[in-house]
């Protein structure tokens, strides 16, 4: 049985498919580059030092230093020396671990599935009304009135065309619940925006042992509650997640890049990745630059 004879390939094929592979996935290390290179091209015969070696030569390489030898710079990250924890919570404290992470929260006590952890409301508002102040009940109710309106009875003919067609099939009871009633439309709030001190120091994982809720809606809308989703324990770090959870891991990384954050390295992405086609990896960079063509990444 004869097995495929491997090529050597020249220099500049090197280059330009390492300049590629680099091109569609900017955040990779020096190994996985490798194997991609290895998957892409598998009659080709390339030592992982001349990949380094290559790439090195076309700066490509993230963590290289640059020639006058200046470190890669991270943003300013540090611990707060006043910053009074005990005004929300006595389960946390803030660790510093490093430049390149900076800091997070950590356990200090077990803390129970379903936990309380701490509540906290924004010392910044960024709400969709911005420039007024957080409307009261009575403003919320006007509101929902108004957008009931204008999807029950739109004033274009376009608007109106478009109404018949999506109901022409009933809308599911739960559905129409979410997106209709008062409750479900203060729901839908949860995505407005503030500033947060505590939750600030929350670092990402796609395994999150925390999550964020608008718990006191009908009183403080902008009030976030933060609550253990298993048990944690003492000296574990607290974690949300930044991105659907729910996604593959080819797009959370899609995901976290567009907001300036490099592959998450969890233990779940890690796993996941073993098993990542570098074709279908390809084909999800081939829509990112696509988006980013047309402005909308």
């Amino acid at each position: 049985m004869s097995s495929q004879k491997k090529i050597t390939p020249t220099e500049d094929e090197l280059k330009t498919a390492l300049v590629a592979l680099k091109t569609r996935y900017p955040s990779l290390g020096i190994t996985k580059t490798h194997s991609i290179l290895l998957a892409s091209y598998p009659d080709w015969l390339v030592s992982e030092k001349r990949t380094r070696k290559v790439l090195q030569s076309e700066g490509l390489i993230l963590d290289t230093p640059s020639p006058q030898g200046t470190d890669f710079l991270y943003p300013t990250s540090r611990l707060i020396p006043d910053l009074d924890i005990p005004r929300w919570t006595s389960k946390v404290q803030v660790r510093y671990y490093d430049k390149k992470k900076g800091k997070g929260l950590v356990a200090i006590e077990d803390i129970e599935e379903g936990e309380t952890i701490w509540k906290e409301d924004p010392f910044i508002l960024a709400p969709e009304w911005a420039g007024s102040a957080e409307p009261d009940r009575e403003s919320w109710k006007k509101a929902h009135a108004t957008i009931l309106h204008a999807f029950r009875s739109p004033k274009s003919p376009a608007d109106q065309k478009s109404l018949a067609r999506i109901l022409k099939k009933p809308i599911n009871p739960v559905v129409e619940k979410a997106l209709f009633e008062y409750d479900g439309f203060l729901k839908d709030l949860e995505a407005h925006g503030g500033l947060y001190t505590l939750h600030s120091h929350l670092n990402h994982s796609c395994t999150p042992n925390v999550s964020v809720r608008h718990n006191d809606r009908r009183t403080a809308l902008s009030r976030i509650t933060v609550i253990a989703k298993r048990s944690i324990v003492a000296g574990e770090e607290l974690f949300i997640t930044y991105v659907n959870p729910e996604l593959d891991v080819r797009r959370r990384r899609q995901e976290l890049q567009a907001w300036g954050f490099g592959d998450c390295t969890c233990v779940r992405c890690l796993q996941e990745a073993k098993h990542m086609k570098p074709e279908d990896a390809r084909m999800d960079d081939l829509a990112s630059e696509l988006k980013a063509s047309l402005g909308v990444m």
